[in-house]
């Protein structure tokens, strides 16, 4: 099992284990997120906003990115209403319904980091049926169905605003407040003390927005640091959820909160 320190930069918290430094490590995003215009998803592959359940009794909601990265935040055993980690990857798959793919699972309740190996079978804009390999041997099942949601047209007027809700590391959950504005500028804080600031863009194809966060300075466990990953508003709930790793995948924040 890999105990490698990851830091939840936006809280005070840490998704496993507490270290690290403000080094050039800490850095993800260099320069400010590209402007591009939102074009409809047409495609028969597996990218896609995807819900569903694993043989061990968590939920899970994931987006397959139209460049193969993925982002999953799964549920606690047999608790649907809290978090249990974060999986980020990438996958590869082919015209006849076969895709596969490896990813970084962050588990929040005390299990670390692990590699994950995915293999499954799908139906675009459907349905898939697939397996997680771990290194202890273990192998999960997981089924997923398509939310249509994937193909709203992303619009900053749409999650501008502010939201309350939490950053979370393992067994913690820490009160934090964020904010967009209509250029799609990023400020929050959370219950430690910890500022951040950042930028939230409309992504080329699906509905979520790329994002790059910089951690302020002390309290901060990790002052300054970069990380850039995505921001998905699901409408439906009015809620938001915020991932990201550093470029090195050994750091990254985790937020989730409803919009006031």
């Amino acid at each position: 099992m890999n105990r490698s320190a990851i830091y939840l930069a936006l809280a005070g918290a840490c998704l496993a284990g507490c270290g690290g430094s403000n080094s050039p490590t800490n850095q993800a995003v260099t320069s400010p997120i590209a402007t591009t215009t939102p074009v409809a998803v047409s495609a028969p592959t597996p990218e896609g906003l995807w819900s569903g359940t694993t043989s061990t009794g968590r939920a899970f909601t994931g987006i397959i990115t139209d460049t193969g990265t993925t982002w999953t935040i799964y549920s606690a055993i047999g608790n649907s209403g809290q978090i249990g980690g974060v999986i980020q990857g990438t996958v590869k798959y082919t015209s006849s319904g076969y895709v596969s793919g490896d990813g970084r699972d962050f588990n929040l309740e005390g299990l670390g980091v692990n590699t994950a190996l995915a293999a499954a079978t799908y139906f675009a804009k459907n349905s898939f049926t697939g397996t997680i390999t771990y290194p202890s041997g273990q192998v999960i099942t997981a089924t997923a169905t398509y939310d249509p949601d994937y193909e709203t047209i992303p619009a900053l007027a749409t999650i501008a605003g502010s939201y309350t809700g939490s950053t979370y590391g393992p067994g913690i959950a820490i009160a934090a407040a964020l904010s967009v504005d209509a250029s799609g500028a990023i400020k929050g804080t959370s219950a430690t003390g910890c500022s951040f600031t950042g930028h939230a863009a409309p992504h080329a194809r699906g509905n979520f927005y790329d994002i790059s966060i910089t951690a302020g300075p002390p309290p901060c466990p990790s002052p300054n640091a970069l990380a850039g990953g995505i921001f998905y508003f699901s409408s439906k709930l009015k809620k938001a959820y915020a991932i990201g790793l550093n470029n090195t995948r050994t750091d990254g924040f985790v937020f989730i909160g409803s919009k006031n």
